[in-house]
């Protein structure tokens, strides 16, 4: 009588807990979640054209200012060698750094002067002539030498080319040029920048 009591007493216990345990579950069930898809957005779709652009070339060229050929019809300079050279050499030890139009400009400046009248008349007397017992050129107090042969070179074919007129003058009517690191405090009337170097002055009679 007393194991069926103890029987009945446990399986009421065991239903007890189980009615309590699904209570608790229905509790705590977690809530449903809804998942919401944003609706899909339809972008404009934009056609690109190709449109031809009537347009002209652009060209770019370098402009030089020619001198008056009157004024170079004093300068008339003999094809000797020793014109030559020193032609070559002021070429070469002032602007043997410079590119082709930069060198062929400083050989113009020579050439100038010859035309202008207040110099020599000639590449040899306007290269080596002093203005107040000073040379213009601080190599002249020197024997120059030539440690760059093939700029050698190439500074005696511009000099040839210079003095026969068979390329254009880039620094029109200019008689001076110094380097751009050099600071002046002077402005210059018409001045042209090639390179290293700064041209200015203007041919007399022009």
């Amino acid at each position: 009588m007393k194991s069926l009591f103890t029987k009945l007493l446990v399986l009421t216990l065991i239903s007890l807990t189980m009615s309590a345990c699904s209570t608790m579950q229905s509790h705590f069930r977690p809530n449903s979640v809804t998942v919401v898809t944003p609706p899909e957005i339809q972008y404009p779709t934009i056609a690109l054209q190709e449109v031809a652009i009537d347009a002209p070339d652009l060209t770019i060229r370098e402009r030089t200012i020619p001198l008056n050929p009157a004024l170079h019809e004093k300068a008339r300079i003999a094809m000797t060698p020793a014109e030559i050279k020193c032609m070559a050499d002021v070429i070469y030890l002032e602007a043997r750094s410079e590119d082709y139009v930069g060198r062929v400009a400083v050989g113009y400046v020579v050439l100038n002067r010859i035309a202008d009248g207040r110099f020599r008349n000639t590449v040899c007397g306007t290269v080596y002539q002093k203005d107040r017992g000073r040379c213009q050129f601080s190599w002249c107090k020197t024997t120059p030498t030539v440690k760059y042969p093939q700029l050698y070179a190439e500074a005696r074919d511009i000099a040839i080319k210079v003095m026969r007129r068979e390329v254009d003058n880039p620094i029109g009517n200019h008689l001076f040029f110094h380097a751009t690191s050099v600071n002046k405090s002077k402005r210059y009337v018409n001045e042209n920048r090639i390179g290293g170097h700064r041209f200015y002055g203007a041919v007399t009679s022009i």
